[in-house]
């Protein structure tokens, strides 16, 4: 077997065991806390695409698998990489910069809407 091949066969058991190991571990968390499992919504109602994208952003923001192990792997990101992200491109002199700043700075000027405008 190849080194390519070796890598690739590592890569998916890599994935199938994150598969593995975090839907179990975030039902185990809602059972204890005494929650239903959030996979239960799935069969609660007919699936809409709506409904379908409502419960896929609820499930990124509810896992605490994620929540516990985004901020270390945004460490070892900035790190091993020197990247910190979107949001925070790096500038000169290994400045980190807000993104939405810089638009804000740079950008053209909108000025806010009035409470006349809103109303009409």
């Amino acid at each position: 077997m190849t080194a390519s091949r070796k890598s690739h066969i590592g890569l998916i058991a890599a994935f199938l065991i994150l598969i593995g190991v975090v839907a179990p571990s975030q039902i185990v968390w809602e059972l204890r806390d005494g929650q239903s499992p959030q996979i239960v919504e799935l069969f609660r109602q007919r699936p809409t695409r709506t409904g379908l994208r409502q419960f896929e952003s609820r499930l990124e923001s509810d896992c605490r698998l994620a929540q516990a192990v985004r901020p270390w792997m945004q460490y070892a990101r900035f790190i091993l990489f020197e990247d910190a992200g979107d949001k925070a491109p790096a500038g000169r002199h290994s400045w980190i910069i807000n993104k939405h700043g810089v638009k804000n700075v740079t950008g053209r000027y909108s000025p806010p809407e009035t409470q006349s405008k809103k109303k009409n």
